[in-house]
């Protein structure tokens, strides 16, 4: 009796630990640029991209519309296609071309649904 206890207690303690970050959260709002994304960028990758470091500039709308991946071969971000842009690729997990981005720990699961909205919206100076 005290084992099938334990055993269903584990049970119990395993079914309450599920990862809900693994899937990608949908953000079916309107995405802000100005109020959300770049907020996003100035925190999280001006400190090496704010000047255009490795071919990204995070500093403002155009710099980022304007930043080109030469790994990628084309712009970082592709209006209307989140999944075609390389900025998406390099902030989550296994890029095909380097290490993830940030190198100071990855964006959250919300940061990076955001911008993957923003981008298949359009990718608008909103």
């Amino acid at each position: 009796m005290k084992n099938l206890f334990l055993f269903a207690a584990v049970l119990l303690l395993i079914s309450g630990c599920t990862n809900n970050s693994v899937e990608p959260e949908i953000i079916t709002e309107d995405v802000s640029y100005s109020a959300e994304i770049q907020p996003i960028f100035t925190n999280s990758c001006n400190s090496c991209h704010s000047a255009g470091q490795n071919n990204f500039n995070s500093s403002s709308y155009q710099a980022v519309m304007a930043s080109t991946s030469p790994n990628y071969g084309g712009p970082h971000v592709v209006p209307g296609n989140a999944d075609g842009s390389p900025l998406v690729d390099k902030i989550e997990p296994n890029p095909q071309h380097n290490d993830r981005m940030p190198t100071t720990g990855p964006l959250s699961q919300n940061q990076i649904a955001k911008i993957r909205a923003w981008i298949d919206q359009g990718a608008e100076d909103n």
